[in-house]
């Protein structure tokens, strides 16, 4: 059964004329009674009545038009529904995210396709860095968003969606202390709190690539705390 026979046996159907509906599809009657008889064959008994004054549906045919109208419209939406994804206008985008980045960029992506591509419908899953990366090499995920560089290798490709300001946080009496920046490299002696690369990988690679960037290795000591608020170190 071919969706042209379909489309030849509704358009009769609908029509109860043979000469509307081979207007309808722009092709031949012969070629019209040629795809519904094939379509009769196929299940073994009429559809139509066909006189030299009118054409009526008989009874299969009246079932059948039922269906052949569904599958019609499904393929139709499910053309539609291919296309809209195709041209970027609609479908899923599953986006990965590290812990670091979810407070950031959660809300302002979700808003911004809420606005700007409506039928685009996002999943959300936070994800350590390891996983994360796992995850866009299984296709798992189409987006991982983390903080930090991370090398392209197994076909990933990155780009830098957008940068925030690092901050040091130092004790009042420090000698920077009441500087309006500080610059990495003067802290290269002092002792710095680390986050360890068990609890925040990506927090962990930033502050690697920032220091590494600089130019320093200051000693360093690994911060217990279960997240990323400078508020309560010491």
């Amino acid at each position: 059964m071919e969706l042209r026979q379909l489309e030849a046996f509704v358009a009769v159907a609908t029509e109860l004329h043979f000469g509307r509906a081979a207007g309808k599809l722009f092709m031949g009657q012969p070629t019209l009674s040629d795809l519904i008889q094939r379509l009769e064959r196929e299940l073994g008994t009429p559809l139509l009545i066909r006189t030299t004054r009118r054409v009526t549906l008989t009874e299969a045919g009246t079932e059948m038009l039922g269906h052949a109208r569904k599958i019609l419209d499904e393929v139709a939406a499910a053309t539609a529904s291919v296309r809209s994804i195709a041209d970027g206008e609609g479908g899923t985008i599953r986006v990965g995210m590290t812990p670091p980045v979810t407070p950031v960029l959660a809300r302002h992506l979700g808003t911004t396709f809420a606005e700007t591509a409506p039928a685009i419908d996002l999943v959300w899953s936070q994800l350590w860095l390891p996983n994360l990366l796992q995850a866009v090499t299984d296709a798992t995920i189409d987006v991982a968003l983390t903080c930090g560089l991370i090398d392209e290798r197994d076909g990933l490709v990155s780009e830098v969606l957008c940068a925030e300001p690092l901050l040091v946080g130092l004790r009042p009496g420090h000698r920077l202390a009441g500087q309006e920046r500080v610059r990495l490299a003067d802290l290269a002696r002092d002792r710095m709190g680390a986050t360890p690369e068990d609890l925040f990988p990506a927090w962990a690679l930033v502050q690697r690539q920032a220091l590494a960037a600089a130019g320093v290795s200051p000693p360093r000591a690994p911060l217990a705390a279960t997240d990323l608020a400078a508020a309560g170190w010491q």
